[in-house]
């Protein structure tokens, strides 16, 4: 029984190899096959230009953001990361440090690297005293690199 199935399939195999051996000896068959792979990917191609124009202008730019701003511009898994789940896996990454005066500011290596920067803030406590306060910004390059840090979570 062994042996006629090995006869079948060595047969089937012969088969299919001469159609296809046939199929690609036609020119009109491989161009509408060629034409057939180009069409997806010029579809894939269109659909992210638009995505690659956002990223350059986004990553090119000098501008600084808030962290809370930043958050709203990232997905993780498909909705809304919100700030802190984003907090705890930059956390958890090592981005930023956890606890205490120093909470959810960056280390030092990746604000000299320009992915964030820590500015002063004045405000008013209840009291009526002015404080300063500490806070977290993010550049466009900082941007990009959060993103890849939360779609590698994403990804695992």
């Amino acid at each position: 029984m062994e042996e006629f199935d090995d006869q079948v399939e060595t047969e089937i195999q012969k088969r299919v190899s001469d159609e296809l051996q046939k199929r690609l000896n036609d020119p009109l068959v491989v161009i509408n096959a060629y034409r057939e792979q180009l069409t997806k990917v010029e579809a894939q191609r269109d659909k992210l230009i638009p995505k690659a124009i956002f990223y350059d202008k986004v990553t090119q730019s000098d501008d600084w953001m808030e962290m809370s701003k930043a958050v709203k511009s990232i997905d993780f898994a498909g909705e809304p990361i919100g700030r802190n789940k984003m907090f705890k896996i930059l956390r958890e990454a090592g981005i930023l440090r956890g606890g205490g005066y120093n909470n959810n500011e960056p280390y030092q290596k990746y604000v000299d690297s320009g992915h964030f920067r820590i500015v002063e803030t004045e405000w008013t406590n209840p009291e009526g005293e002015t404080m300063i306060g500490r806070k977290t910004v993010v550049s466009q390059k900082g941007l990009d690199y959060i993103i890849k840090i939360i779609n590698k979570v994403d990804n695992e």
